[in-house]
């Protein structure tokens, strides 16, 4: 080995290719996962608004079959919001019975708006379905007039 002599290691890094290839493949599948993330929140909004609507009904099934308060109970579910009551309709509520529960504002609701219980039986004139939809997803649940749900 010389004195004085210096070896100079050989630098490694990137080149401007390689990192513009890597940022490529990164766009492309931010691009691809996005609409999937989407429709997942999407549906998933969906069965959280059914199952506040599915627990919301059967609350009010159990509270008029209880008596509760001595009066009728039922549930009004709009645009944001599902509403437990008690009273002969959702115009003629008792206010300060109400249970709420909020859902989200961009689904849409079709079908059947209000379910009325009668007391002691639980039984209901309000058959058919409700619709949650939001991009082309749709929940729906459909009720009796025992007031037996599916969905």
């Amino acid at each position: 080995m010389k004195k004085g002599h210096l070896y100079k290691k050989k630098l490694r890094a990137f080149t401007i290719f390689e990192v513009l290839l890597a940022l490529a493949l990164f766009a492309g599948l931010i691009t691809i996962s996005f609409p999937v993330m989407l429709s997942f929140e999407y549906r998933n909004d969906l069965a959280v608004s059914r199952d506040y609507a599915v627990s919301a009904i059967r609350l009010a099934q159990i509270n008029a079959q209880s008596v509760l308060e001595d009066t009728t109970w039922g549930v009004r579910i709009n645009t944001g919001l599902i509403t437990v009551f008690g009273g002969p309709s959702y115009a003629g509520r008792n206010p300060a019975l109400d249970i709420t529960y909020p859902i989200n504002t961009t689904i849409g609701i079709s079908g059947v708006g209000e379910i009325l219980f009668s007391k002691v039986s639980g039984n209901t004139t309000n058959t058919g379905t409700t619709t949650f939809s939001k991009e082309g997803n749709n929940f729906s649940i459909t009720i009796n007039d025992k007031g037996n749900i599916s969905y």
